[in-house]
Order: C-alpha cells, then structure tokens, then sequence
C-alpha cells in the first residue's frame, strides 16, 4: 500500500492544507520543517488517518474536536486506489470525499490485516527507538535470538520481559534460598510438622483437667441458655409494663370512635371549599348591591339632560360658518388694505410714465409691452458682450505667455550637461537589492557572532572541573551521554546489589542472633547432653574398663596412666565414676529428647547461617570490587579529557551543559562562515560598482571609502544621471508640447475676434425693436427693459388688486345671505346679531349640545356596563349558592349553616381513628414480635399490680446466673490455661491447622511459578525457533547493510557462543577481527539495530503487501558521513516500499540531496502550517 495524498483540511494547526506523495515508484518523500512548523502535526495525521483521531486528542487547538477532518488516497499493489476522508467520532469515522459514511472494511483491504499497534512497531521508528533498541542488545550482550526477535517486533525489549519473568519466579523459589515465598512456606511447614510431632497428647492429669474443663463449659452452656430464657422473659414483662397504659388509652380511644356513631368523614380540602364557596358568594351578593345602587344614580342623571336636537342637526352648517367666519372677518380687515394699495399703484404708474416719456398715458403704454422672445435675445446678447471680449484679450495674452515659454525652454535644454547611459549600475544596484542589505546583513552577522562567543564563554566560565582555554574546548575528548548513562546504571545496580546484600546480611545476622538467644535460653536451663557428649563419657568409660582389666586380671602396673586418667581418685572410684556418668548422660538423653533434638537442630541452623554470613560478606566484597573497578573505568573514561569526574548523575548534568557549548561553538562557527560568505558577496558588489563609476567619468571606490559609503555614492550618482536623463526628455517634451500650443493660441485669437463681430451685427438688430439706434450700448438696453419691467408690473399689481376688492365685496355678501337662513331656521330670535357675532353664538351653543350628547352616550354605556355586572353578580351568587349545596349533600346536612359542626365532627373523628393507628403501631413494635390481638390479649389477662414484683424477682434470679457465668468463665479460662501448660493438644491442633494452611498456599504459589516458569520457556523457545528460521538469511542482509551504515568500519556481523552456550551476535572488522557488542560505541549499536530492523522489513516485503516506513528524525546523533549512508540504504529500501522521512534538521535535508537514487528523491518542506514541494531526480543528481 501507498500513501499517495494527504489531505489536512481542519486538523493541528493546518487548514486545507495538501500533501501530494504520489510522486516516485514508491518514494522516498523528505518531510523538512523547523520547530513550529507542523511536522509533528503531519507525522501525527498520517497515523490518525489510517486508524482513526485518538479521543483526547492534543490537535483540536484551532479546530473544534467536531471539525477535524483528516483526507487520504491510498493504492495497492494490484493498482486500485481508495479516497475517503477521517472524522474525530466513535462511529462512521470513515467518510467519502462528499462526506458520505463508508464502510470501515473498505479501508481494512488497503491495510492487509495491520493493527494499529503493529504499524507502529513494525513500519515506523523514531530517535527514542533507535537508542532504545542499541540499549536493549547490549544489555542483552548481544544475545542473537533476542537482538533478531525484538527487530522483528519493532524494538521490544525482550530481555526485560524475560527477566521479569525469572524474577518474578525466583522471588516464588529459589534453589538453597531461604527470602523467596516457597522455600519459607517449606521451612515454615517442616518447623510445624516438628512441633506436632513434639507436642505430648496424653496425661492422667491432662486427662481430668479436660474433664473438668468439658463439665465447667457444660455447666456454663446451660446457665447461658438459662440467662437467655430469663433474660427474654425480663424484656417481655418488661414491654407489657410499657403497653398496658397504651392499650388503656388504645381502649378510651376506641370507645370515643364507637360514641361518636356514624361519621361522613369529609375529604381534607372540605373546609377549604367551604370557605372558598362562602367567599364568593359574600362577593357576588356585595357586587350586586353596588350594581343596583349606581344604576339607580346612572337613570337618575341621564333623565337629567335635555338635547338640542335642531341645532344638533345643523351641525355641519355651523361647522361650515365657524369656518368661514375667520376668513370673513379677515377680508373686512384687509379690504382697506386693499384699497389703499391701490391707489398707491395707480400713483406710482403715473409718475413711471413720465420717465418714459412725458405726456405718456396707462392706456397708451400697454402696446409697448415688449414679447418675451425679444426681451430674452436682447438679456442674452448683453450678457455675452463682456465674454466675448474677455475672450478676446485672454487669447490674446495666452499666444504672447506661450511664445516667452518657449524661448524659455530652449535657453534650459542649452543649459544641461548630455545624459550618461548608466544601464549597467543600475543593473548592479538592482542585483545588490535582490542580495538584502548584506552591510546590516554583515552587521548583524558580527554582532551574532560577538553574542555567541559571549554566552559560550559565560558557558565554559560556570563549567566546573574543566580548565581548557575557550579555544581548545571544543576538541575535549568527553564520553558520550550514552556512556555516562551506562555507568550510571553500572553504579546503580553495584549498589543495589552491595544494599541487597547488607540486607541480606542484615538478615543472616540477625537470624544468626535470634537462634544463638535460643541456644543460650536453652543452656542456661541446664547443660544439654548430647550424642557426642555421651560418645566422650562412654569412651572414658571404656578407657577406665580397660584400665581395670589391665590392673585386676592381667595385673600390669599402670600407676601412671591411672593418675593420668584421674590425678584425685583411685582406679575404681575413678572407673566408677565414669560409668555413673555415662548412665546419666544416657538417661538424660532419654529423658531431655526432645531438648536435645531442639539444642541439636538450633546449632545446625546456627552454623548454617554462620556459612550463609560468610558466602554474603564474600558476595559483597566482590560487589565492593566490582564497584571500585567501575570507579576506575569511571575516571578512565575522563582522563582522555583530562577531568577528574564526579557521579555519573551530576556528569551528565556537566554534559548537558558543555553540549550547550558546544552548540554554541557550532553556531559560532556558522556565524563565521556566514560573515565570511557575506563578505566575499561585499568584495565582489564593490568592485563592480567601483567598474561602473570610473565607466561613467566617476572618482573609483578608494580604501578608505566603506562600502555602505561607496553604494550610496553610486545610488546618488545613479539618481543624479536619471534626473539628468529625465530633465532632457522632459524638457524635450515640453518644447514640443509648446509649439503645438502656440498654434493653438494663435486659432483661439482668430475665433474670439471672429465670434465679437457676428456678436455686433446681431445686436443692431435686436435694439431696432425698442427704437434704439445701432451706437445703444448693452447697459442702455438693459436699463430701458428694466423700466418697462417695473412700469408693467405696477398695472398687473392694480389689476390683481381690483379683482380681490370684488371678490372680498361678493364673498361677504354670501356670507351675510348663508348666516341669516341658518338663525331663521334654528334660532329666529338672534336675527337683530350682526351677522359674524351670531355665526359665534351659533358655534357656542352647539359645543354645549355637543357635550351634553357627549354626556348622555358616556351614561348610556355605563348603564349598559353596570347591568353586565349585575347579571354576572347574579351568575356567581347561583354558582356558588349550587356549591354549598353540594357541599351540604356531601356532608349530610341540609343548610350550609350546619357544615362547620359537621366539619368539626369529622375532624374529630379522623383524630382519633389516626390516634388508634398510631397507638396500634407503638404497641405492635413494643410486642416483640406478637400480632396486636396476641399482645392485647396478653395485657388483659396479666395481673398488672404483681408485674413488678415479678420483675424485680426475675432480675434477682438474672443477677445471680451471671455471677455464676463469670465463676465459670474464670474457672474455664484457668483450666484451659492449664491444659496449656501440662500438654500441647490445642497447641498441636493449632500447629496441624497452621501447617494445613501453609500447605495451601505452597500449592498455589507451585502453580504461580510452574506458570512463570513454563512462560519463560515458551518466550525463549519461540525466540530460539525465530533465530533458527531467520538467523542465516536475516543476519547476512543485517551485516550488508550493517557495513553500509558504518561505512566499512565493519564488514558484517556473525554468531558465537557466549558464557550460557547461547548464539550472541559480533561484529566483523575488516581485518576479521570480531568485536562483541558490549566493545561497541553507543551509535553503532544504534546503527546494528537499525541494519536488523530494515532487514527483517525486507524479508516481510518479499511476503507481504507493502506498507510506507515513516521515519522520524533517526539520525540526529550520526555524523554526516553515516547520515548520508543511512539515507542512501533508506532511498534502496524506496524501491520496494514507500519511505517517508521526518526531520527538522536543514544539516539532513541538505546531505540527502546529494544521495543517489534510481526513483528520485522527493522534498517537502513545512513553512507555517503549508507545504512547499520539490522532486530532485537521479538524473539531476
């Protein structure tokens, strides 16, 4: 399978953002970006698109966990293809491209069976499992079925499993081991099979003991089971006493009830309706009255107002006259206005008439209205002349400005210095654009370089134990980090193992002292015989026997061996003696076995662990030795860099720091080849420019001249030789713009003079009309016009005021007429009033008449409103009037007066039938368990004056069982004691039951161990089967690619036997010298890991479909040389499988474009959330 697109369209800090991976026959696809910059996001997508968004997912930062959206197209080996895109969900994760669901086997065919698990293991590694696996075989010590086991399994660590195994089964059992559980719960169960077999189980006075023990526990038993009797009986007189006054009351209570008769018990809301129904009713009846009384007011009032009702007709008609009697009395006022105005017109129009023309009259003037058409030609020829003229001379002055222009232009062009082409500093100004400010560039770069060595030496100033000089620390031969962490953990478990063994100690030492305590308790209860002391008294015994023979039947003289064998006594007492003793130390054999055989089994445990103290002070002083030659390796390792190292934990702080340097080191020496870079680019810009200026008749650039100096120089000399060039055109421009102007000018003074003469012979004509002759000049014309205007308007204005004058005399009349026919119709007595004051009279009454009518509505509605009420107060009176009957039917009474005492009785009755139940309810919890009839029964048949006495009898009678219960307790308790110290029998029973148990749980702790046991086997059996399978094939393509990753420093890997007969693996020097892995340098195990992964990844493609190996920054601790043969095998492997590497070092993207490969490499780089792509080909290459 391929991955030939990624689609990140809503996921990590990418939106819509498209990876095409389809170039190449499989490809190997280059994946660069800096920190920041999604890498990680994309590594993280590519996983997630096949096997879904984890839940907790850390990439909805931008996106809504709903939103995330992840696309992909797949192909097979067969050629067939599969789009779909991948929601965050728990089902129908799996959509099509239109966001359709899809099935989820549809995408199980492209991944042939993979889980997730396996494709993170198998087609996927990382720095963290490339250093895992390195660590991993050298732990292993290159154990052969391991190092190729876990590189099938993508880098499980399987001696860690294995050892958990071992050790989990050895802290089960152990060989003569004494800690694990088993080989404690066997000790534990021999000690207790000895106990039982020395505890004594029979004695006559064990015997009565314990008979006297079963008679004290018989009699025991029966005064309990006789307190408890008692006891029962106490508690239930003692209940009766508590109910006989409950079942008293129970009784009046009851008795109540039965008086009381039949009772309609009333529902719980009853009074509540009661008074609710009452309430309303109270309310409707109170509506009423109310009602009533303001209807009787309302007829009252409104019988009260009479209406005009002929006036109210003719409402309109003096709506009509109010209307117009505002105009009317106004047009009298304005009538002398009227004529006053006009007699002052008819003046004015006189005295207008002799300006014209003396002896000119109204009538006569009226034929010299001039048209329109006329007075409009005459107002526009006028207005024309001053522009026609204006015209004229600004022509005129405009040819004589353009002519002075032009001479003035022409002395300029004369004036300038002739252009220079300076085309080509231009061109070098441009190219030294396109380089960035490479002076602030150079600055910068300075300035960078002055901070680094700065902060580095500040570095190396606070870096403890090294005293070289800033400029030699870079070459300090340190151990690597991987180096210091092996010793670490060399240190650790040295001193793990010295703790262990001071614990074990520990313990030995102590066991040691507790079974020493026992064997002095035991000696100083008396000396102890043993077999060896009765083995020295029978040998003395039998020295003296032979003594005696000699002396008394063979009759030698043996006077000095006599003294010797006893220097106090004679032979015989001597000799006899000697047979007492040896009788008694027999006896005492006999009669102390069991002493004996404890004194004799604490001395074998004390010497047993005596051995086991030494064997572990052995252990630890060769722990102490191994951690005193780690010490020395320790410093060894240092001495190259001339360093006296601390511990590993506070050197690899010291390291983290010196790499801090050494990073800074190497940015410095970037700096520096940039500066030097940036420098060359400067040499070459200045001499170039310096060219070009001494081309153009420029000074050339002098020592002394920066180069900032000499590029503004040329920008200057650049900017003056383009104002130069642009002056001349301009000005060239200018002059030619300018002539054509003057021809212009020129044509535009011709028509101006063209336009006044036309202007001149229409105005003669058009003033012939007023009797003007042709010399009238246009302000004449005008003021005549204007005359006329005036004089006209005057006798229009005493036209108009004469028509107002009849119309205000004709409308009055009217008015007049109108205002007498309304009062003779409507009221003849006011037709004496003027005719305005009665048109007001009229108005005022029917405002009056109008209210009134007003009035009477407003009361009509209220009347009409009051009786609503009325009939809606009588409704609710009947409603509830209905209530309370149905109350009254419910409570079996027959006016709503009785329904409070009926209320009350019921209350009564639910009191007390709630207070039999409670009564009921106290006695039967009292009872004891008894029905409620069984304990009323027993109340009444109970004489209730002697209850007392027979309680007070009873508990005289409990008082006394129980001292006689704690008699016997005590007696029990003494006896047992007893019976513990004459004979063992509980003890033995107790010990057989202890040792049952432990027997128990050696069973299951068998079958814990059998388990882990047979779980080691069977790991190490299917290692062993994949070492066989895979060993030979597998191991000669891992040494191929092995010598390829290191260059030839190795020319393959072979198998050896190692201290456990198993096949370890070691790498092959070129000279056939053999290196184990435990010789190998931290990175080129790295590298051995890394050849057996891509080999048994090869072997699973010859097999197997294809699927894309992701690597992910792998190389970050390979030098350049092994980076790029590690790319070159990676580019190999692109021709069976798609390999997509991530890196964000530029030092990795840059070596891998100069790798060969037959299918090309492809680079795409991450810049802010974005991809940028790019195919290098092996033909380019």
């Amino acid at each position: 399978m391929k991955i030939l697109e990624l689609d990140l369209r809503a996921f990590g800090p990418f939106t819509d953002v498209r990876l095409d991976l389809a170039e190449g026959h499989e490809g190997m696809h280059i994946l660069y970006g800096p920190n920041e910059a999604g890498k990680s996001s994309a590594l993280r997508a590519l996983k997630c698109l096949l096997y879904g968004i984890p839940k907790n997912s850390a990439d909805n930062f931008i996106h809504e966990n709903k939103a995330l959206r992840i696309g992909g197209r797949l192909r097979n080996a067969d050629g067939s293809e599969f789009a779909f895109l991948r929601r965050k969900g728990n089902k129908d994760t799996i959509l099509s491209p239109d966001g359709k669901p899809i099935d989820e086997r549809d995408l199980d065919r492209f991944l042939h069976g993979v889980t997730e698990e396996s494709f993170g293991f198998l087609f996927g590694i990382d720095h963290e499992a490339l250093v895992r696996g390195g660590r991993n075989i050298l732990a292993g010590k290159g154990e052969t079925g391991q190092s190729l086991f876990a590189a099938g399994a993508g880098g499980a660590n399987l001696r860690a499993v294995l050892e958990a195994i071992e050790a989990d089964a050895e802290a089960l059992f152990k060989n003569k081991g004494q800690l694990p559980a088993i080989n404690k719960a066997v000790s534990r169960h021999q000690e207790l099979r000895k106990r039982i077999s020395d505890l004594s189980q029979s004695s006559r006075e064990w015997a009565e003991k314990e008979k006297e023990l079963r008679k004290a526990m018989a009699e025991r038993d029966s005064v309990k089971k006789s307190l408890e009797r008692l006891t029962a009986e106490v508690n239930r007189l003692k209940r009766l006493i508590e109910i006989v006054p409950k079942s008293g009351l129970l009784r009046e209570t009851r008795a109540k009830v039965e008086a009381m008769g039949e009772v309609i018990t009333l529902p719980e809301d009853f009074a509540a309706r009661r008074h609710q129904a009452e309430k309303q009713l109270n309310a409707a009846i109170e509506v009423k009255r109310r009602a009533e009384l303001d209807l009787e007011r309302l007829h009252a009032d409104i019988a009260k107002i009479v209406l005009p009702q002929k006036l109210l007709d003719q409402a309109d008609a003096i709506e009509a006259i109010r209307e117009r009697l505002g105009q009317y009395r106004k047009a009298a006022v304005d009538l002398g206005t009227l004529k006053g105005r006009l007699q002052q017109n008819k003046a004015d129009i006189r005295v207008r008439l002799q300006e014209l023309a003396p002896g000119l009259d109204a009538e006569s003037v009226k034929g010299m209205r001039p048209r329109a058409a006329v007075k409009t030609r005459i107002q526009k020829l006028a207005s024309r002349y001053e522009a026609l003229q204006a015209e004229q001379a600004r022509a005129a002055k405009a040819l004589r400005d353009a002519e002075q222009n032009l001479n003035r232009l022409k002395d300029d062009l004369k004036s300038l210095e002739a252009p220079k082409d300076s085309a080509s500093l231009k061109k070098s100004l441009a190219k030294l654009a396109k380089s960035g400010d490479l002076a602030a560039a150079l600055q910068e770069a300075q300035k960078a370089l002055q901070n680094e060595e700065r902060q580095a030496r500040g570095l190396l100033q606070r870096l403890p134990l090294c005293s070289r000089s800033f400029e030699e620390v870079g070459r300090v031969p340190v151990p690597s980090s991987e180096t210091v962490s092996r010793f670490e953990d060399n240190f650790s478990r040295g001193k793990a193992l010295v703790d262990n063994l001071d614990s074990r100690l520990g313990d030995a030492r102590s066991e040691l002292q507790g079974v020493e305590q026992k064997i002095d308790a035991i000696r100083l209860a008396g000396a102890v015989p043993t077999e060896e002391d009765l083995e020295k008294v029978r040998d003395r015994r039998q020295k003296g026997w032979g003594l005696v023979k000699r002396a008394w039947l063979e009759g030698e003289n043996i006077e000095e061996e006599s003294r010797a064998y006893d220097p106090e006594r004679d032979l015989a007492a001597a000799y006899e003696a000697s047979v007492e003793q040896a009788d008694d130390t027999a006896d005492r054999l006999r009669r102390e076995a069991a002493r004996v055989a404890e004194y004799a089994a604490l001395v074998v445990q004390a010497e047993k662990a005596k051995e086991e103290i030494a064997r572990l002070e052995r252990e630890r002083h060769d722990a102490q030795q191994a951690t005193a030659r780690t010490t020395e390796e320790w410093k060894a390792a240092w001495a190259p860099a001339g360093i006296e190292p601390l511990t590993p934990r506070e050197m690899r702080a010291w390291l983290e720091q010196y790499g801090k340097i050494l990073q800074r080191l190497e940015k410095m020496g970037e700096q520096r080849a940039l500066i030097e870079k940036i420098q060359g680019k400067i040499g070459e810009h200045r001499e170039e420019l310096s060219r070009h200026l001494e081309a153009l008749g420029e000074k050339p650039a002098t020592e002394e001249e920066t180069f900032g100096q000499l590029v503004e120089r040329c920008e200057m000399t650049q900017e003056w030789l383009e104002r130069l060039a642009r002056r001349h055109a301009d000005l060239e421009t200018k002059i030619s713009a300018m002539a054509d102007e003057i021809k212009a000018h020129t044509q535009a003074q011709a028509d101006a003079e063209k336009r006044l003469a036309d202007w001149r012979n229409e105005w003669s004509e058009a003033v012939k009309i007023l009797g003007m002759g042709e010399g009238t000049t246009p302000d004449e014309a005008l003021v005549t016009l204007s005359k006329l205007d005036e004089l006209f308007k005057k006798i229009d204005e005493s036209d108009d005021l004469e028509r107002r004058i009849f119309g205000i005399n004709r409308d009055a009349e009217l008015f007049n007429a109108d205002v007498k026919a309304l009062i003779g119709h409507v009221a003849p007595d006011w037709e004496r009033l003027p005719p305005d004051q009665a048109a007001a009279q009229l108005n005022a009454e029917l405002t009056r008449a109008r209210d009134a009518a007003t009035r009477h509505t407003q009361i009509a509605r209220e009347i009409e409103q009051k009786g609503r009420g009325l009939r809606e107060a009588e409704k609710e009176i009947a409603l509830a009037t209905e209530k309370l009957k149905s109350l009254c039917r419910q409570a079996g009474c027959d006016t709503p007066d009785e329904l409070e005492a009926r209320e009350k009785r019921s209350t009564d009755y639910q009191e007390l039938k709630q207070r039999i139940q409670v009564l009921e309810t106290d006695i039967v919890e009292r009872g004891g368990g008894a029905t409620l009839q069984q304990i009323l029964h027993d109340v009444e048949e109970v004489d209730v004056d002697a209850l007392t006495a027979q309680m007070k009898e009873l508990e005289r009678e409990l008082s006394t069982l129980r001292e006689r219960q704690s008699e016997l307790d005590e007696r029990v308790g003494s006896l047992r004691s007893e019976l513990g110290r004459i004979d063992g029998s509980s003890a033995a029973a107790e010990a057989a039951e202890e040792a049952q148990g432990v027997l128990a749980s050696i069973r299951d702790h068998v079958d814990d161990y059998v388990k882990l046991r047979l779980a080691s086997l069977v790991l190490r059996q299917a290692i062993e089967n994949y070492r066989a399978k895979n060993q030979g094939p597998l191991l000669e393509r891992a040494g191929t690619l092995f010598a390829r990753l290191t260059l030839g420093s190795f020319s393959g890997l072979k198998t050896d036997y190692g201290e456990n007969d198993e096949p370890v693996l070691q790498g092959v020097r070129p000279d056939g010298n053999v290196v184990d892995v435990a010789g190998m340098s931290d990175g080129t195990l790295d590298q051995l890991y890394l050849s057996l992964r891509l080999a048994t990844l090869e072997k699973y493609l010859e097999t197997n479909e294809p699927m894309p190996f992701i690597v992910d920054d792998i190389l970050i601790r390979f030098d350049d040389d092994r980076a790029r043969a590690t790319l070159e095998v990676l580019a190999d492997l692109s021709e069976k499988t798609q390999v997509l590497f991530f890196t964000h070092h530029a030092r990795l993207v840059e070596l891998s474009s100069k790798v060969r490969s037959k299918c090309g490499l492809l680079f795409h780089q991450f810049n802010s959330a974005t991809f940028k792509d790019s195919v290098v080909t092996s033909e380019e290459l």
